[in-house]
């Protein structure tokens, strides 16, 4: 019914729902079951993550199953033993372009300190700088910027 990706450390045990194949059908018929599985605990699941997470745990036959490694790449993974080419969808969970990707991607371990960053991207700064020295970080910082479209094709920029 779903398919999504590895968290951190490309862990087969950890589920990141960022991107997600959804047979909706199944979906619909299943999410009235997991909303009272929500509703009945006794805290109330802070994301889809840990909602769905929790109800696949509870169920005898799992609803879900990892996608393959390169539909769901993380910006601070290194890439051996991949390549660029073998990347389908990059997740750029945590660091982006703009707050702190840049910084990974050139190795600015200076940045990586609590009162500059939020206190949740400094495992994943040090991991993405020390991992491969930043290359990934700079191959998705570089190609994000090769995709962006120009401001005047967004929006209407008054002369």
């Amino acid at each position: 019914m779903l398919l999504y990706g590895r968290e951190y450390f490309k862990r087969r045990d950890i589920s990141n729902t960022g991107v997600m194949v959804i047979n909706v059908e199944q979906f619909e018929r299943e999410l009235p079951k997991i909303l009272h599985m929500a509703k009945n605990s006794e805290k109330y699941p802070t994301h889809d993550q840990e909602m769905l997470g929790r109800y696949n745990s509870r169920k005898a036959s799992k609803m879900y199953k990892l996608l393959p490694i390169h539909y769901n790449w993380k910006t601070y993974w290194r890439l051996e033993p991949s390549d660029f080419s073998q990347v389908k969808i990059v997740h750029i969970h945590g660091p982006k372009v703009g707050n702190y990707l840049e910084e990974m991607s050139t190795c600015n371990v200076t940045i990586v300190s609590p009162t500059f960053v939020f206190p949740d991207y400094i495992k994943l700064l040090n991991q993405g700088i020390c991992c491969d020295h930043g290359r990934t970080s700079q191959w998705v910082v570089e190609t994000t910027n090769k995709l962006q479209a120009p401001i005047e094709d967004l929006c209407e920029v008054k002369k």
